[in-house]
């Protein structure tokens, strides 16, 4: 919003060249379809205002349960195993979640990571089970998690390979964000690119065997770079190339839902980044901060329903 001489307007506006590297060449016949805005027109206030883009947020998202039921989860990485879980040491965190309510018990970063420690930083991108962490097997757990009634889940980070994982060898260049023919590093990861078959495909296995083989309700998905540069390889602009492959990211997002209705699936990025209705609308919860001093998260939890549907809010609580 703004004011010019005599006049006030509102712009709404998507991606662009200036801010955004982003431009498309058309050719004959072909079409583009921008990013959606909305308007709300209210007269009431900011309650009002609040109130309209509340029920905007909820038309425009996929319909689903656990906006409904709202159930308690328990994840244990914020002021607890930190990155670091082994099967002593969630064994010991299932009992006293349950004592405390949860119906989900959330398995968060660490359970693929061989090397003991949160060193797996760089080595990202099997998703397998660790057997040096899990020695009586990760099914083992899951199963022990599921028979106290609570719904097991885990962390992922779908969009990145770290520079050390093997599976940085065993996908395409074209698999991966490129700039100028080259892959582009970002905190010693590589990020995916999900326009590429081979890494929906890829991807695509890992969450069904998680799924049908271990039994897994919950996924926390999460993403801890930012490649703001996008991508060049096979896009008129670095920026269609992000938009491209924000688009097919989300395509890959509504076919796991098809496939597995009663899934929940939590957006998150370091927190509360990416928190916008291009993600929500596909997804049933966003982590809204990973703020650690629970007398400052409260501010967070007051204020997030101004910024996204309340019930799709999950706010750390620290007992």
């Amino acid at each position: 919003m703004g004011d010019f001489k005599d006049d006030v307007y509102v712009a709404l506006g998507g991606p662009n060249a200036f801010n955004h590297s982003w431009k498309e060449c058309l050719k004959p016949g072909e079409s583009f379809t921008t990013v959606p805005c909305a308007l709300v027109h209210v007269y009431d206030g900011i309650d009002g205002a609040f109130a309209a883009m509340t029920e905007y947020r909820r038309r425009m998202r996929r319909q689903h349960k656990d906006n409904e039921t709202l159930p308690i989860i328990f994840n244990d990485y914020m002021n607890c195993l930190m990155g670091d879980p082994t099967e002593e040491k969630v064994k010991a965190l299932i009992q006293p979640a349950l004592h405390c309510g949860a119906e989900y018990f959330v398995i968060d970063a660490g359970w693929y990571a061989e090397e003991l420690g949160p060193d797996w930083w760089d080595s990202v991108g099997d998703w397998v089970p660790a057997k040096a962490r899990f020695p009586s097997g990760f099914k083992t757990l899951i199963s022990h998690i599921a028979s106290t009634g609570m719904v097991p889940g885990i962390w992922l980070e779908p969009e990145v390979i770290g520079v050390r994982s093997p599976i940085a060898t065993q996908l395409s260049e074209e698999a991966f964000f490129q700039e100028n023919g080259k892959r582009v590093v970002e905190k010693k990861r590589y990020q995916l690119d999900y326009r590429h078959p081979a890494v929906t495909q890829r991807m695509d296995k890992v969450v069904n065997s998680l799924v049908n083989d271990y039994g897994i309700g919950y996924f926390k998905l999460d993403y801890n770079v930012d490649v703001a540069n996008g991508t060049d390889c096979n896009a008129f602009s670095a920026g269609s190339g992000a938009l491209g492959h924000n688009r097919a990211y989300l395509q890959w997002i509504q076919r796991i839902f098809d496939r597995f209705p009663a899934l929940v699936i939590e957006t998150c990025s370091s927190g509360g980044q990416r928190l916008d209705y291009a993600m929500l609308a596909e997804h049933p919860i966003q982590s809204t901060s990973d703020q650690q001093d629970p007398v400052r998260f409260a501010a967070v939890s007051a204020t997030i329903a101004t910024a996204i549907a309340p019930e799709q809010s999950a706010s750390w609580a620290y007992p």
